[in-house]
């Protein structure tokens, strides 16, 4: 079974995405960037999804670029959970260095089919998929 993380500093959010992918997916989750860096130092991730408006010292594209900075994580995709919704919003969150991207709020087959993509992308097919 896949491994993800999430980080969002919203516990709500954390909550849905949980309840959406459990059945098929080991998940970790952070609240905060730090929280999330020393998780990643000491587990290997698939995929990280990840709030861009974390609240904290640093937003979600900055903690994406410092996640692909580090050794084996440098091709995990990254996918933005946010609530930036705009096509503009999409863009800049993009080209800013996550790979993928949905907004709040979304549907289950939408997560679902969206990291069912990511991983058929990366190489590296979804068996878990319903």
């Amino acid at each position: 079974m896949k491994r993800l993380l999430i980080i969002d500093d919203d516990k709500t959010s954390r909550d849905v995405v949980k309840l959406y992918i459990q059945k098929y997916y080991l998940i970790d989750e952070a609240v905060k960037p730090d929280e999330a860096l020393e998780l990643i130092s000491k587990n290997k991730y698939d995929a990280i999804l990840m709030d861009i408006g974390l609240g904290f010292e640093m937003n979600g594209i900055t903690l994406a670029n410092k996640i692909h900075e580090i050794k084996g994580y440098e091709k995990i995709p990254i996918i933005a959970v946010t609530a930036f919704a705009t096509v503009f919003d999409r863009e800049n969150i993009i080209s800013g260095g996550l790979d993928y991207y949905i907004s709040k709020p979304f549907l289950r087959e939408d997560l679902l089919g969206l990291l069912a993509k990511v991983f058929k992308q990366y190489g590296r097919q979804d068996k878990n998929k319903e």
